[in-house]
């Protein structure tokens, strides 16, 4: 499954506002009135909604009917298709930004699919990526252990083909046609419950050993 719904965030019932330090809030940061985005495997429209509400246009992609029916609500338009077919957009589609949130470690060629994309994008435009941090310590205290167990989501969701730390998450978008211009994480710190207390725990903490305590990268990309 395609999840935009995959971050680390403080739970919010009716789903109107974006915690500015999960991996959506960073994304949509980077979104503005008028800019032409393509959300990439959308989901049933998390994201778009958000960014939609920010004036600006969304195309969206997603293979699960249900779910596409559900992000037409939010997206001009919705496209069809699996990831992985050579043809996901009509030639003469361009994009100011796409965006493609924990979608990359799904995919088996993911380089593929930036190559793929980064011919729509219009001068000056960018990519938005998040993947997870396998680097996180909470799963390197799990290999200490010999374990590698799958989970329903997150880091070790089970649907999870590719797994990536901030060097090989840079170096996949290189691969893909793209420099990354910014590398910003998501955070998620020992004790975190503490953040009731202290809002800016996990943004403060976390930097101090971004590659331990980051649980998602977030990478503006440019095309090269």
């Amino acid at each position: 499954m395609f999840a935009h719904d995959v971050v680390y965030a403080v739970s919010q019932p009716d789903e109107e506002t974006l915690p500015l330090g999960s991996t959506l809030g960073k994304i949509l940061a980077h979104v503005r009135a008028g800019q032409r985005v393509l959300d990439v495997g959308c989901g049933g429209g998390r994201l778009s909604k958000h960014m939609a509400a920010r004036g600006a246009e969304v195309v969206g992609i997603e293979r699960h009917a249900e779910a596409a029916a559900s992000a037409r609500q939010h997206c001009r338009l919705v496209v069809e298709k699996d990831l992985d077919e050579p043809d996901l957009l009509d030639p003469a589609q361009r994009f100011d930004v796409i965006v493609l949130a924990d979608i990359l470690e799904h995919l088996v060629r993911p380089d593929v699919l930036l190559g793929r994309l980064r011919p729509h994008l219009n001068p000056g435009g960018f990519a938005l990526v998040s993947v997870p941090n396998i680097a996180y310590y909470k799963i390197r205290l799990r290999l200490l252990r010999g374990r590698f167990d799958y989970e329903p989501s997150g880091i070790m969701d089970r649907s999870h083909l590719r797994f990536f730390t901030r060097d090989t998450a840079a170096q996949l978008v290189r691969d893909g046609g793209f420099e990354p211009a910014e590398i910003d994480a998501v955070y998620k710190v020992p004790f975190g419950r503490l953040d009731r207390y202290w809002q800016g725990l996990h943004r403060t903490i976390g930097p101090l050993a971004p590659e331990m305590l980051a649980v998602q990268w977030v990478i503006k990309a440019d095309p090269v």
